[in-house]
């Protein structure tokens, strides 16, 4: 209908839109591009009418499911933005502000976290200017709902990131999510994507009984409807390999420094809520956990981190009696948490300690480190004095027992697996010293102080070497 001569030399006038509608919603390069060649011919012309511009925010947005990499995907959806953002400008309708919705949407998925919670919130501002307009829009009932999901699971850690960038954190629930979900699906409960996203939607809020009833509607659909509804933020993902993402967030997480460790979190949370619950993922959440607890100034809010990179685990730990990660990071985060609890808190969280421990070393017996922790945990409660025992009995929270000769046996163990390690040589002596066996204590203190002191930590365990050796 239209050759390219048509196109450089007359255009229709008024633009054939029904035309150029139908060549964009087949969905396939050739016939987009046709319709992107009259698009550009008019802008070119200086026809920059928002029909024109948010057409050509649809055209770049198709088109950036289908480039090879992630930077030429990300390049054709700043593109679409560009289009999308002007249309919006130039006229709200209801067009023009679906589709800028969309485009921010789509750009979430492929930014940095600064820049992620900026468009969240830009996003929402376009979704509720156009369901103002059109209130049973299928698919902004459907992409709103999918926002409210994304923003229900924002972790504490990463709102209190935002407002310290003076980026507001989004805010959303899951009820809500599920509200949008079932206008949607009420409007067209044959659309199988809606209907998913609602059945996993109530089936993390725990209404198991609705959630199924969805599900079993969707094996019906599959039966008698092989094609989806497709709603234009559902994309064709470019994903990076997970090993190549595992292997930059290893080499985040091991620079030690907040700024890198945040990055990692943010790789690891997007593949986390992207629904993979690897070990490999979980325990590298925890990680980050362990690792940054200490960076925050109050006992309280080091509780709230040790205790969220514990439940990344616990499932695990509960479901897979094998999986020796989950046993060995539940320990570390459990171990972390009995310095900063409360008392009463810590005597019921020691007793899930000793039992991370057993289970990590019953499945590792050659994991020095552990052991040498398990001899911590004994000789730590072995010196409870008699007044703090009579208290937690009196708090209904027994204190767990522990000897010194449990402590021991369980350094004597790391030793005998790991010969060079300055800590475990000092708590050995120190465990030695307080038995009464100070001669034994002493040539441990001894080899403790024939280690070179580098780090601060090392000059302390030296200090503390030199302090019991002059009095063995």
């Amino acid at each position: 209908m239209f050759d390219d001569e048509t196109m450089s030399s007359e255009l229709p006038d008024p633009p054939p839109f029904k035309q150029i509608d139908q060549w964009l919603s087949t969905i396939r390069v050739h016939e987009c591009t046709k319709a992107f060649a009259l698009l550009e011919a008019y802008y070119t012309k200086g026809n920059c009418s928002a029909e024109i511009l948010w057409r050509l925010a649809k055209y770049f947005l198709t088109i950036a499911n289908f480039p090879p990499t992630k930077e030429e995907h990300l390049k054709e959806v700043q593109k679409g933005i560009g289009y999308a953002r002007e249309a919006f400008e130039v006229e709200i309708t209801f067009s023009t502000a679906k589709w800028a919705a969309i485009s921010s949407y789509k750009l979430i998925k492929l930014v940095g976290f600064k820049e992620k919670m900026e468009e969240l919130n830009q996003c929402k501002i376009f979704v509720d200017h156009a369901l103002s307009l059109e209130p049973n829009d299928l698919d902004m009932l459907y992409l709103r709902g999918r926002w409210y999901r994304m923003v229900s699971q924002i972790t504490w850690i990463q709102s209190t990131k935002s407002s310290l960038m003076s980026i507001p954190p989004p805010e959303g629930t899951l009820d809500q999510a599920i509200d949008d979900f079932k206008k949607a699906y009420l409007i067209a409960p044959f659309c199988q994507k809606t209907t998913v996203y609602l059945a996993i939607s109530l089936f993390e809020k725990r209404d198991f009984e609705t959630a199924k009833m969805h599900f079993k509607h969707i094996v019906q659909m599959n039966s008698f409807l092989p094609k989806m509804h497709i709603c234009p933020i559902d994309e064709l993902e470019i994903p990076q390999e997970k090993d190549d993402i595992l292997y930059e967030v290893d080499e985040l997480l091991s620079t030690f420094r907040v700024k890198d460790t945040y990055e990692a979190f943010e790789k690891l949370q997007f593949m986390y809520e992207d629904g993979d619950e690897s070990i490999e993922v979980l325990f590298r959440l925890a990680k980050f956990c362990y690792n940054n607890a200490d960076q925050l100034g109050t006992d309280k809010d080091k509780i709230q981190m040790l205790e969220m990179g514990k439940e990344y685990l616990v499932k695990v730990y509960e479901t897979d009696k094998e999986n020796f990660l989950a046993a060995k990071w539940l320990a570390y985060l459990s171990l972390k948490l009995l310095a900063v609890l409360p008392f009463r808190s810590k005597m019921y969280e020691a007793r899930k300690t000793k039992a991370y421990l057993d289970r990590a070393i019953a499945l590792h017996p050659m994991a020095w480190y552990l052991q040498h922790l398990r001899g911590r945990w004994y000789h730590e409660f072995a010196n409870l004095s008699w007044i703090k025992r009579k208290i937690s009995v009196c708090l209904g929270c027994t204190a767990p027992e522990g000897t010194l000769e449990e402590a021991i046996d369980n350094y004597r163990s790391a030793q005998q697996l790991f010969g060079d390690s300055l800590r475990n040589h000092v708590f050995l002596g120190i465990a030695l010293f307080e038995d009464g066996r100070k001669f034994a204590a002493k040539r441990y203190f001894h080899r403790a102080l024939t280690f070179k002191t580098i780090t601060e930590t090392r000059i302390k365990l030296n200090r503390i070497a030199e302090y019991y050796f002059w009095r063995c």
